[in-house]
């Protein structure tokens, strides 16, 4: 089933990192029940099962649109102290990156996912990029200009790169939803603010590829420096 966060879970679910670019995957028990189960949330706001139905829900939230259901699904409530953040392996995904997607669209093949990579501070001023599916992506603080702690990214370079070779970036960077892109975020980091780099590993039937930068803490107020519509 497809369900929305009760409006009040939201902030807790904003505090929580995420498991990749725009979404989560947990193991948590409703509020109402004692047995666990495994759910993918998006932007901490829209909830489906990750059980058998998932990819017929998932083609539903591409043909109606996440703005559209939230309206229409009902609410889902969570013993808060159950919830697990998941590793990406309980997928149990099989896709892999083809080398001549490698070679044609400049995707890195390996394993080393961010979250798992050292910590290095941003010494050499680069700037980052979040692209995003959704109308307002709840990893973004606006107001102060700053990515949320727990959040993705991919580095400018390997966005052009995207761009440059006419690559897929919801297959590049594994986005949670296939709908139409709406957002492109750039993130110009403080030197002192701490990331994790890696490659984007394949899951939900896409292949990855992309550079993958995770912020632990997030990022520095007003380190935000643009924000621009996909198309």
């Amino acid at each position: 089933m497809i369900y929305k966060l009760d409006r009040d879970d939201r902030a807790y679910f904003q505090s929580l990192h995420e498991t990749g670019m725009g979404y989560q995957i947990i193991i948590a028990s409703k509020s109402s029940e004692f047995k666990f189960q495994k759910y993918v949330v998006y932007n901490s706001e829209l909830v489906i099962d990750l059980d058998t139905s998932f990819q017929l829900n998932k083609t539903r939230i591409k043909t109606v649109g996440c703005s559209t259901l939230l309206s229409q699904v009902e609410t889902i409530t969570f013993k808060l102290n159950s919830i697990t953040i998941a590793d990406k392996s309980v997928l149990k995904d099989k896709s892999v990156l083809i080398k001549e997607s490698s070679f044609m669209f400049n995707r890195k093949i390996g394993k080393n996912e961010a979250i798992y990579g050292p910590l290095d501070f941003n010494t050499t001023n680069e700037t980052f990029v979040r692209i995003s599916p959704f109308d307002n992506d709840c990893r973004i603080d606006e107001e102060k200009g700053k990515l949320l702690p727990g959040s993705f990214a991919t580095t400018l370079n390997d966005f052009f790169s995207c761009l440059g070779t006419n690559d897929f970036p919801i297959d590049r960077y594994v986005l949670p939803l296939t709908e139409r892109l709406k957002w492109v975020y750039y993130i110009k980091a403080h030197p002192s603010d701490l990331m994790q780099k890696g490659i984007f590993q394949p899951a939900f039937n896409q292949m990855g590829g992309g550079e993958e930068v995770y912020f632990n803490f997030g990022t520095f107020e007003k380190t935000l420096i643009e924000k621009l519509p996909y198309d």
